[in-house]
This record gives structure tokens, sequence and C-alpha cells, in this order.
């Protein structure tokens, strides 16, 4: 069994804290939002699309702002955006044709397996946990 709600509050190595909040179980759904502030400003993702940028005294990147046209299967799984799922299979495909280097490498994915493995012990011992 699984949660369909969690919180976990994670300390990284240079002081800076990041907040993790999830839920499968919000009516009537809500799309992906990843939202980075600090001392210098904030940016704040929508699915794959920045949606804000407050960074003092940094221009704009040279990509659209907005959330007009947002892909998100979270009321409506029929509105998944596929374009990841297509990334990852040339990233696969670019792997065996051509012996390239992956995106993400399998150190990449162990840390991430590490850090959610880390959460949940933190839960289940009621204590912090360092990696």
């Amino acid at each position: 069994e699984a949660p369909d709600t969690a919180i976990a509050l994670v300390e990284m190595e240079n002081g800076a804290a990041v907040i993790f909040e999830t839920s499968t179980a919000s009516f009537p759904g809500y799309p992906r939002q990843y939202c980075i502030s600090g001392t210098n400003g904030a940016v704040e993702m929508l699915e794959e699309t920045i949606a804000r940028w407050d960074i003092g005294g940094k221009e704009e990147l040279d990509v659209p702002i907005g959330a007009d046209n947002l892909l998100s299967g979270a009321s409506d799984p029929m509105n998944l955006d596929s374009s990841l799922h297509a990334a990852q299979f040339t990233d696969f495909s670019n792997l065996i044709l051509h012996n390239a280097m992956p995106h993400y490498t399998l150190e990449d994915g162990i840390q991430t397996v590490k850090l959610i493995n880390a959460i949940f012990r933190s839960q289940n011992e009621n204590r912090k946990v360092y990696l």
C-alpha cells in the first residue's frame, strides 16, 4: 500500500531546504507544480512550462512563459503529455544505435531512489536520515 499524500522536508548539504509535497487525492487534480525559491528570487513551473520567473537582476529565459496550453493528466488521464516518454525512447535509441551516453545515468537513478527511501525511512523511524 502506498500513501496518496506526502510532505517531506529535505535539508541539502549546502543548508538549502527543499519541501516536497505530493498528492493523488486532491480533487479535481492539479498539474505538477515546481517552485524553486531562494534569496535571489523564484521560478515556478507547471508541468514543463515556466509559469513565473522572478529572479532579481536576471533577464527572463528565452522561452515562453505561461501555462495557456498546459497538458496535464491530473484530472483527465487521457490528457497526459507524452513528449517526455518520447524523449526517453529517443535517448534509449541513441544509446543503442550510436553508442551515446544516456541523458540520465544509472547513478542518477540510484541517487533518486536513495532519497525516496531515506524519506520513507525518516517517516517510519521518526528521525532525521542522512545520506
